[in-house]
């Protein structure tokens, strides 16, 4: 009984949860683009193919931006550059609320949500764990990746449900609130590597 009052979990496996669950809010917005198309066709009747094109301007805008992300981690630390594509997807996501024309929907999601703040996430967390574990490193990476289509299964019907009964803005309003508390509060939970808390790693 003694053995388990003292037992203190490796902070790694708090890394791994962060991880995980910054790894689902930050696909939000990215992963449920399909339920977008359809409120935005009945709200100001833009075609399914110009909607889409939002989804392209963040592919290939995301592209150079994971290699920028990656550099800004090296130089800058991940914690703090996690902190600002938290505010980057949350601002983003508030626009998104507030859009009146199509150029505005290319902006917020194609830049700020799609692109440059989730780039931070998909190019940071994984290079995190794999200083924080050396036993069940391959266990921990597995579930991060595992986790990534947990983002688009829940947030995808919760975005199609408050868009139908509270109309767009509102929905959106929402949305940022809320993912972005979760963004910022487990951002502040990373840290880039085992020596930044004085340990080894697990």
């Amino acid at each position: 009984m003694a053995s388990l009052k003292n037992f203190k979990p490796h902070y790694a496996w708090i890394i791994l949860f962060s991880a995980c669950v910054l790894n689902i809010a930050s696909r939000a917005d990215a992963g449920s683009f399909g339920v977008f198309v359809d409120p935005l066709v009945d709200l100001f009747g833009w075609s399914r193919g110009d909607i889409s094109i939002a989804y392209s301007i963040a592919f290939i805008v995301g592209l150079p931006a994971v290699v920028i992300m990656g550099w800004l981690g090296d130089r800058y630390g991940a914690r703090m550059l996690m902190i600002g594509a938290s505010l980057l997807i949350t601002i983003g996501t508030f626009l998104l609320g507030t859009i009146s024309e199509l150029w505005h929907f290319y902006v917020y999601y194609g830049f700020f949500v799609g692109s440059m703040g989730h780039a931070a996430f998909t190019v940071l967390l994984p290079v995190i764990l794999t200083r924080w574990f050396n036993r069940y490193m391959g266990l921990a990476v597995g579930v991060y990746w595992a986790a990534m289509g947990l983002g688009p299964m829940i947030f995808a019907p919760v975005f199609r449900w408050l868009i139908e009964t509270r109309g767009w803005a509102q929905a959106f309003t929402l949305i940022a609130t809320v993912v972005g508390g979760i963004l910022i509060a487990f951002s502040l939970l990373i840290r880039s590597s085992p020596k930044d808390k004085g340990l080894q790693p697990y």
